[in-house]
């Protein structure tokens, strides 16, 4: 790196060594005619011009990981940020695995690499007139909203603007006080659920450990148990499930209880109910919720919702624990059951509220979604991903093995 980087020493989260052996964020976008390579070009120039850490790398030093930002005066290496490329892959080809190739590896491996943090890659499928818009972006800086703000600046519809990286988050202890006015269970069940015994160290490690060889044994014996799919979700599926939950609706109550449930509740529960876990999580946007964070503040601002047996099995459960000023499942008013080292923990993300039908000049709106290319990451913990992959169709993208006929009504 230059000697005119700026270097920033990262917040407690991401030094933690479980994110290391995350993927990055990335997503593909199918389009219909030819690339816009000159209009994608700009953009990603202009977006890597606003938001400078964009262009830096993470480096590994005794006390800690750092970012190097180069100066922004000097000129951007384009090459290392966009790319183009003739590829056979299209929207009927499982977007997943090898079918799409590795831009941004794991986050450790990134940092080992010195790879770049964000690139834009175009495929270009000559042969069907369509092209592929791909999109990555490292965890280390950044989650779904920032994801989502970025593609967003891509299309004609939105100028490219700047975003507020604060790498080292140094109102971090403000934060997560903020966010426990909320989120009351943070604190308390962050450790002691996120993943089973996690509150004792060695515990957790052989617990991690169990999980992983468990879930490489299943894998090996079907060769499918723990690879990532995709699953299209039908639109009456969902609403067979919403209406079978407003037959079970719980009476009125004065404390005001909602009365109806979303697709995010029906999925959720149906989830955590259908790989049959022990302790859950589902992960909230903080954003808007704590004071001084707005939509424009970039990082990892998602923080999780724990739920155990007894707290997820129906949607009514899930829409009570994310309704009002105060969230939190009965795990904020139950006695907390330790898991054992047998216990199951599954986790669900949803990002359909991010979705926005991104428009380039000259192409068609496909299809867009959400993609993964490390086979067995995660086996042994049921891992679901809930996102929109084209106006009014959910699609959802999990490790955990579902039937032929599992949204059948």
């Amino acid at each position: 790196m230059t000697k005119r980087a700026s270097s920033t020493r990262m917040a407690r989260y991401e030094q933690n060594p479980l994110l290391l052996g995350q993927e990055c964020i990335c997503y593909v976008t199918f389009y219909k005619g030819t690339s816009p390579i000159d209009h994608l070009r700009t953009r990603v120039e202009q977006i890597i011009r606003l938001n400078p850490v964009l262009s830096g790398r993470i480096k590994r030093e005794v006390c800690g990981l750092y970012v190097e930002t180069p100066d922004p005066a000097l000129p951007i290496k384009i090459d290392d940020h966009f790319r183009v490329q003739d590829s056979m892959v299209s929207n009927t080809t499982r977007p997943i695995g090898k079918a799409i190739p590795v831009f941004i590896p794991n986050n450790g491996e990134c940092i080992r690499k010195k790879c770049p943090l964000f690139v834009v890659a175009v495929l270009c499928n000559r042969e069907l007139d369509q092209f592929c818009l791909v999109i990555s972006i490292s965890h280390m800086i950044a989650d779904g909203v920032t994801f989502y703000q970025l593609f967003s600046m891509l299309g004609t519809s939105t100028e490219p603007f700047a975003l507020t990286f604060n790498l080292n988050k140094d109102d971090t202890n403000g934060m997560d006080s903020s966010a426990q006015k909320f989120l009351p269970n943070l604190r308390k069940t962050m450790f002691r659920q996120l993943l089973p015994t996690f509150d004792h160290p060695f515990q957790f490690a052989i617990s991690l450990i169990r999980a992983r060889s468990l879930g490489a044994h299943v894998f090996k014996k079907t060769d499918v148990m723990w690879r990532w799919n995709h699953y299209e979700v039908p639109a009456a599926w969902i609403e067979y499930q919403k209406q079978v939950a407003m037959k079970n609706a719980p009476p009125p109550s004065e404390s005001g209880r909602p009365q109806f449930v979303s697709t995010n509740d029906v999925l959720v529960s149906w989830f955590f109910a259908r790989s049959n876990v022990d302790n859950a999580a589902i992960y909230l946007n903080i954003r808007n919720k704590v004071p001084f964070l707005k939509n424009t503040n970039a990082g990892n601002y998602m923080r999780p919702l724990m739920f155990q047996r007894g707290e997820f099995e129906s949607p009514w459960l899930i829409r009570e624990s994310i309704s009002g000023d105060v969230l939190g499942s009965a795990a904020s008013k139950t006695k907390f059951v330790a898991p054992g080292f047998e216990a199951k923990f599954g986790v669900v993300s949803n990002v359909c509220g991010l979705f926005q039908k991104v428009e380039l000049p000259g192409c068609e709106f496909i299809e867009h979604h959400y993609t993964l290319h490390d086979d067995l990451f995660g086996a042994g913990v049921p891992y679901c991903t809930v996102y929109t992959t084209a106006p009014g169709k959910v699609c959802i993208v999990t490790n955990f093995k579902l039937d032929e006929n599992e949204f059948v009504v």
